[in-house]
């Protein structure tokens, strides 16, 4: 069982402060505030996973699935889709239902430069390193000589 809330709600220190405070600029108090939204939900194991013991340890079963029944329910998405409402971002539900499509490298371009690429990662970063230290050094012996 849940809920959906949408509207304006009146502060709950509206009349419980002094009008000193309340009036303060700097303070910037507001008897209510904007539109908002909130979501309730009836039952909290809607965000709880269950557990498993394993050999490791204690590991978590996906979060709505029944290790009883194994069968999944819809708490991620349900979650997700509540997010998602909550934020106003109506964008990021139609981005979830895009397809990526995968361009992968050609194999054959990087069997050929895989030495030069492998060194080029592992030998710049430290030559880099060491004309920066050595530079360093040259520029503390002029400057304090």
């Amino acid at each position: 069982m849940a809920v959906l809330l949408e509207g304006r709600w009146e502060s709950l220190y509206n009349n419980r402060i002094p009008p000193a405070i309340r009036e303060d600029k700097d303070v910037g108090f507001l008897a209510s505030g904007e539109s908002g939204k909130m979501i309730i939900v009836a039952d909290g194991d809607i965000i709880k996973n269950q557990l498993r013991s394993a050999s490791t340890g204690v590991e978590p079963y996906p979060l709505g699935f029944d290790r009883y029944t194994g069968e999944t329910f819809g708490n991620k998405e349900f979650i997700l889709n509540a997010m998602n409402y909550l934020v106003d971002d109506n964008g990021l539900i139609s981005i979830r239902s895009r397809e990526l499509k995968l361009r992968l490298l050609d194999r054959t371009i990087i069997n050929e430069n895989k030495l030069f690429w492998q060194m080029f990662n592992t030998i710049l970063p430290v030559a880099i390193v060491m004309l920066f230290g050595i530079a360093w050094f040259i520029y503390r012996k002029k400057k304090y000589t």
